[in-house]
């Protein structure tokens, strides 16, 4: 038998007959190999980033965050306590630009003066002579939307605002009142002339008139010199020994009714103690 072999057909007898039979075709490759490069890595896939469609913001709404400027600060000058007849300055600060308005000065609540504008560098400010006692200031700034549309708008502000200044305690001091009893006079006398160290010293007050009751405090310098001695008959008598050197001596009398009488204090009387000469 003689065979032949055709590409792609097969031959054959059969029963004496020559055959053709195909030859069947290899299938083709499910997945080609990825090549692999001994020195260098696959490249990574390429994945596609999925497209975002962006979420459209609402618009601002201004009216609902609207936040009033912060409460003005109140200070007075000058430093409380003060003798009365002093001009006092009570100042407002704090009042934030953009909002204008004005401030309206309080004593013990009720209003001093009218309302004062506020100036362009937030400030209102007012002068005032207050009566004696003590007080209790305060302001109230009332504030208003600006003039700008612009700034109304981005501000929120739909009307005005109100705020209060923390309250000042301001004492102003009422004069002592004038002694309204009879006028006292005194005056001191001093013995011996000269004196000597180891001798006492007689202090004389005489206080006029002889009917005003009362005591007398002897000094040296500022010292006190003893207790005060009541006045008998308009005199009263120390007797006491002095330190060598100088002194600068004075009687000083307190009435013992106020009202009756005057307090008064003698001029000063200057004495020398002199050092005690010894005879051997």
């Amino acid at each position: 038998m003689i065979g032949l072999v055709v590409v792609g057909l097969s031959a054959g007898v059969a029963s004496g007959q020559p055959t053709l039979t195909p030859t069947p075709t290899p299938a083709p490759p499910t997945s080609v190999p990825t090549p692999q490069f001994p020195f260098f890595p696959a490249p990574a896939p390429i994945t596609p980033t999925p497209t975002v469609t962006p979420t459209p913001s609402p618009p601002p709404i201004y009216a609902d965050i609207f936040v009033p400027p912060s409460p003005p600060i109140l200070s007075v000058t000058p430093d409380s306590p003060v003798p009365v007849g002093t001009v006092s300055t009570l100042t407002a600060t704090g009042m934030a630009w953009p909002y204008p308005g004005s401030v309206q000065f309080l004593d013990d609540g009720a209003s001093i003066g009218p309302a004062v504008p506020v100036t362009a560098y937030g400030a209102a400010s007012v002068t005032r002579t207050l009566p004696p006692g003590s007080h209790t200031l305060g302001a109230v700034f009332n504030g208003q939307c600006p003039s700008n549309p612009e700034q109304n708008f981005y501000l929120g502000c739909l009307g005005g605002t109100m705020s209060s200044a923390s309250p000042v305690t301001y004492v102003v001091i009422a004069p002592t009142p004038a002694p309204t009893g009879q006028a006292t006079t005194s005056i001191l006398r001093v013995f011996p002339t000269p004196a000597f160290e180891g001798f006492p010293a007689v202090l004389l007050a005489n206080v006029a008139p002889r009917r005003a009751a009362g005591t007398v405090q002897f000094f040296d310098g500022s010292t006190p010199l003893g207790a005060p001695i009541p006045v008998t008959g308009g005199f009263a008598l120390l007797i006491t020994p002095l330190p060598q050197g100088a002194h600068s001596l004075t009687a000083v009398f307190t009435p013992t009714n106020a009202a009756a009488y005057t307090p008064s204090t003698s001029p000063p009387v200057s004495r020398t103690v002199n050092p005690l000469v010894r005879l051997r």
